[in-house]
């Protein structure tokens, strides 16, 4: 089992403190030391390990370096878990003891559990040096290659070894585990197995022939072998404790909590067991214990990783938010090189509500530990909550390029195409997974829920049907079907589904409430109101009986009737909580909700942990009270009490959401829609906190879901309308649609997807200021509304013509979510067309970093790379564009910018792409690359002066473009110009152009014109380097000889120069200084 080591800086620290303690100066008598010993090892004969450190570290006061307390010590710390203090006085030990083989075993052990193999290597080779039979030794070895090289070098000292040790079982063990390692699971087969035959009381053999079982898919196997090691194990083991794993995994959490249970009693300062129990623990809700538990943790090591983070979690569980986000601050401070710490930071922040920062732990621990999974997972996870299913596809796919086998990924990718739209991708992942883990329900399931979204009912029934042949006992899998069958009107065959439920579990209250809607879908009103009664009875808790009752006796008639009989009932025991959360569910139902209300405040003053009552009085004041305050004191009380209870989740999530704490409401939200993905209202919940958050894809998908379902439900009508909103297409909006979306945005002032799209629909009549003014509004009513700021920013930049105030814009969009990669590329486009090419570009790199195969993305990086004058960039970015499929739009624009840019750069071609260069400028008349095309065209027909013209517009709009820089430093240095400006111009362009042979020349020609012949010389030499055969270079570099009175080398250059057919003008100046010279 691997466990976490503590901060290096902190293990260092701890380690330098304690070599300090034993080298300080002492000064008692050596008979105090003596007596301190002696009692050591009283205390340590008899299991007192905690007095027994007190004494030896009382011996080495006195006796710095004492020989036999270090080595106790070491093996006290190492026998209770505290690993980081034991290693330190392991290694002292094996120090002032070479000789000492336990310590140097036992400081490998933690070596190799702590991420540190190599020198866990180290320390093993010298035991088998010493003792090659040794089996602990053998397998740690076995254990620690991390590389192909590392495999080899163990393989080779292996088979040095296997003369003396080949009839070992320590030896076979090591040949399956590095059997396991290559996938040969022949011979770690046949390895194991010899192992466990050689030594069948060898805690390592029968461990490791389970560890090999498992990676077969044998678990019921795999747990026998490792219940044998347990069994035969210490009780301070970590086998123990991978046995107890073992148990969670396969799903056997009472036997788990069984193990740990007798491990700590025998043992109950055992810290590793302690750490796994106060996790169980927390999985399972219970907090006191957990928290009890984590405190004697910190108590023996006050910065435990683990301990920590589990005290952050609990703080969580408990509603405690800003008190666990303080404790994760101080983790994350503690451990600021811990990418599991930075992720649990961002989970934390998350809660909060703040995506931001979320985004930010994520990118932290990701540049820490690039493969983390967990961070990847949930970095993708957001995208699809922002609606970038593009951005999550992208990383997710990258992660499964690297780890393919990783389920939860190919989960999470599934999902991100059917958020997208893309089911027959989602269905092939999923069944995919299906035909990998053909004994897992959860593909087939998720399967038929893709189906019955893309409305296929029988396709959908049949994945249900195969995942309930797998998992009998799933009441959520038999939910579905009965649905559907009720959808059909099958009711005789919706109840046929429910008898093996029914007939297995005659005392729970779901299946009987599951039984009872097929009676209220066929109209059975009676039955229906018989078989609630019926599962009320065995579960008072059971919420979802009591809400479907209050509707059969509505249905009924009987409302008053039953209120009057549940009258007699609490007159004459008025403790009764059945009867009174009955009278409660029943008013609610009927409106009467300070009925409904004084009921479960009756409940709560009798009982006020009842969960139920305080959950539903929480809804009842925040949807008709209006005391948010209350309400939300009252829904964090119930989802402390049932942290696990995906309804409190969704009673505190609506409550947030009433108070506009909405990225709050959503985390909350999300937890029951996974739970409840085909319930209503819950999905109606998640949708609108989506909705509000403007993250439209997210709510479309669950808004859909809660419309489409045939159950009818609270808020049906404010769903349908956000729904129709959220379809509104603003670009053919009619005056109708206009006057639903002004109405919208008075009755609701904040609604993000109304005011966008109404800001659209202005965009598109012009009025412009109106929709700077909603966007405006959208700001104020949420400041980290992105796509406002970005809207706005564009806006500024194109229709307003106020590059400073788009640029203010895009800075504060992207203040407001620094990590986000969309928003890198829109801010970068903002940027490109306010006139900030270099801020543009490093956004755009950044975004197609983070989004590699994006062509959007690399679309926008291209063109940003050109204005920058990145030309062989933008090149093969528009090419990869060009090879991506996709939208045909966007694949014509690369091929037309290909096009403008290849002619651009070959003047041969600039001509012919005239046409297309020109028709370009009639529908946008700033085209960089279209001018330059003009521009080269004009240069290549000899009209230099429309040239130099074009080019120096292009550079008035664009300072940056490098191309047309080069190109009129050239063209006004052929013209004869020297002045100041020429000489920047063509400074700029060797910046630019280090290794371009005309730039150099230029350069050359221009310092030969301004007297620096030095420098001259230099330049016309590198050029002609390259080109050889030009003649001006060749009648320059001829003339600076010249000039520098060296006519041994002026003279060849001007001859050169004149036989390779110079200006009449030049060749004239040359031939007199050649008749000079001679």
């Amino acid at each position: 089992m691997k466990l976490p080591m503590q901060n290096p800086i902190l293990v260092a620290g701890q380690a330098a403190l304690l070599i300090l303690l034993l080298l300080a100066p002492g000064c008692s008598k050596a008979s105090r030391a003596a007596r301190h010993l002696e009692r050591a090892e009283a205390y340590f004969q008899a299991g007192e390990r905690d007095k027994a450190e007190i004494e030896y570290l009382n011996v080495l006061r006195l006796r710095p370096l004492h020989p036999q307390a270090v080595e106790r010590l070491g093996t006290i710390y190492y026998e209770q878990g505290r690993f980081p203090r034991a290693l330190a006085f392991l290694l002292k030990s094996r120090e002032l003891d070479t000789n000492n083989l336990a310590a140097r075993l036992k400081a490998a052990h933690i070596l190799m559990v702590g991420g540190r193999p190599k020198e866990a290597r180290d320390e093993v080779l010298v035991v088998l040096d010493r003792e090659p039979t040794n089996e602990e030794a053998l397998l740690l070895l076995a254990e620690s290659p991390r590389s192909t090289n590392d495999l080899v070098a163990v393989q080779q000292r292996l088979a040095q070894l296997a003369p003396v040790i080949s009839n070992q079982a320590g030896y076979h063990l090591a040949q399956a585990e590095l059997a396991m390692m290559r996938r040969d699971s022949n011979t770690a087969s046949r390895a194991s197995l010899e192992a466990v035959r050689l030594g069948p009381q060898s805690i390592r053999a029968h461990q490791v022939r389970g560890t090999f079982l498992l990676t077969i898919g044998d678990s019921t196997n795999a747990l026998r072998s490792f219940e044998t090691a347990a069994n035969l194990a210490p009780v301070r083991s970590l086998v123990r404790l991978r046995y107890a794993e073992l148990c969670l995994q396969t799903g056997d959490r009472v036997r788990a909590r069984t193990v740990l249970s007798n491990l700590l009693a025998q043992a109950a300062d055992y810290l590793p067991a302690q750490v796994q129990m106060f996790k169980l623990d927390l999985s399972e809700g219970l907090l006191d214990e957990c928290e009890a538990l984590v405190n004697k943790v910190l108590l023996r090591e006050e910065t435990h990783f683990e301990a920590l983070l589990a005290r952050g979690q609990v703080l969580l569980a408990r509603g405690k938010r800003e008190a666990a986000l303080k404790e994760m601050e101080r983790l994350v401070g503690l451990y600021p090189k811990s990418a599991q710490a930075q992720y649990n930071y961002a989970l934390t922040l998350l809660v909060n509500g703040d995506l931001t920062k979320t985004t930010a732990a994520l990118n932290q621990a990701l540049a820490l530990e690039p493969n983390h999974a967990d961070a990847t997972l949930l970095l993708a996870r957001l995208n699809i909550r922002r609606g970038d299913q593009a951005a999550a596809i992208a990383s997710l796919t990258e992660l499964l390029r690297k780890r393919p086998g990783l389920v939860p990924a190919r989960i999470a990718l599934a999902e991100a195409h059917a958020l997208k739209g893309a089911h027959a991708e989602a269905l092939a992942l999923y069944r995919q997974l299906a035909r990998d883990f053909p004994q897992e329900p959860q593909f087939r399931f998720l399967e038929g829920l893709v189906l019955r979204d893309q409305r296929k009912p029988a396709e959908a029934y049949k994945a249900f049907e195969a995942a309930l042949a797998l998992a009998p006992d799933s009441l959520q899998v038999v939910q579905q079907m009965v649905e559907l069958q009720l959808a059909d009107k099958q009711y005789e065959a919706a109840r046929k589904l429910l008898e093996p439920p029914l007939a297995k579990n005659p005392k729970a209250a779901a299946p009987l409430v599951l039984l009872a809607t097929t009676y209220l879908a066929q109209k059975d009103l009676s039955k229906a109101e018989e078989t609630l009664n019926r599962a009320i009875e065995l579960d008072p808790d059971a919420r979802s009986a009591y809400m479907l009752l209050a509707q059969v006796l509505i249905a009924t008639g009987k409302q008053q009737q039953a209120l009057e009989r549940l009258g007699r009932v609490i007159e004459k025991n008025p403790k009764d909580v059945q009867a009174l959360m009955q009278t409660g569910m029943l008013r609610d139902s009927l409106g009467q909700h300070e009925g409904a209300a004084e009921a479960y405040r009756q409940i709560i003053a009798i009982n006020p942990r009842f969960q139920p009552a305080l959950n539903n009085l929480a809804y009842l004041y925040c949807e008709h009270f209006g005391r948010l305050d209350e309400a939300l004191d009252l829904a964090k009380q119930a989802r402390e009490l049932a942290p696990n209870d995906p309804f409190t989740a969704d009673t505190l999530g609506w409550v947030a959401f009433r108070k506009g704490d909405y990225p709050w409401a959503l985390t909350l939200l999300e937890e029951t829609g996974k739970a409840f993905p085909a319930e209503p209202e819950v999905q109606y919940h998640l949708g609108m906190a989506n909705y509000m958050l403007g993250q439209e894809e997210a709510a479309r998908t669950a808004l859909q879901r809660a419309v489409a379902a045939p159950k009818d439900f609270r808020g049906k009508a404010e769903a349908q309308a956000a729904l129709a909103l959220l379809t509104l297409d603003a670009q053919a909006a009619d005056a109708q649609a206009v006057a639903a979306l002004e109405k919208r945005i008075k009755e609701v002032p904040g609604d993000p997807v109304a005011a966008r799209r109404l800001a659209a629909v202005c965009e598109r009549r012009g009025e412009i200021e109106r929709a700077v003014k909603l966007y405006e509004a959208l700001l104020k009513a949420n400041p980290k509304a992105v796509f406002a700021s970005l809207r706005l920013a564009e806006l500024h930049a194109t229709r307003l013509n106020n590059p400073a105030k788009a640029m203010e814009y895009a800075r504060a969009a992207r203040s407001v979510d620094p990590e986000d990669a969309r928003t890198a590329q829109l801010a970068g486009r903002v940027a490109l067309q306010a006139g900030d090419p270099k801020w543009a570009f490093s956004l755009l790199q950044e975004s197609a970093r983070k989004l590699p195969g994006d062509p959007d993305v690399r679309f926008d990086f291209a063109v940003t790379a050109y204005h920058l004058g990145r030309v062989r960039e933008a090149e093969t970015s528009f090419e990869e564009v060009v090879k991506a499929e996709g939208n045909p739009a966007r694949i014509q624009a690369a091929r037309q910018w290909l096009d403008l840019v290849r002619a651009s750069t070959q003047p041969a071609s600039a001509a012919q792409a005239l046409p297309l260069a020109q028709a370009v400028l009639k529908a946008d008349t700033n085209s960089l690359p279209a001018t330059m095309v003009t521009a080269v065209a004009a240069e290549q027909q000899g009209d230099l002066a429309g040239a130099r013209q074009i080019y120096e517009r292009i550079l008035a709009r664009n300072p940056d473009f490098t191309p047309a820089t080069r190109q009129l430093a050239l063209l006004r240095v052929r013209q004869g110009e020297d002045d100041a400006r020429v000489f920047a111009l063509a400074s700029k362009a060797r910046e630019a152009y280090p290794q371009d042979a005309e730039v150099a020349a230029t350069l050359g020609v221009l310092a030969h014109r301004r007297g620096d012949f030095t420098r001259a010389l230099q330049l016309l030499n590198e050029a002609l380097r390259q080109r050889p055969d030009e003649a001006e270079w060749q009648y320059y570099l001829g003339m600076t000889h010249y000039r520098l009175k060296q006519p041994a080398q002026s003279k060849p250059a001007l001859q050169k120069a004149v036989t390779l057919k110079l200006r009449s003008e030049l060749a004239a100046e040359a031939n007199r200084v050649l008749a000079e010279l001679k």
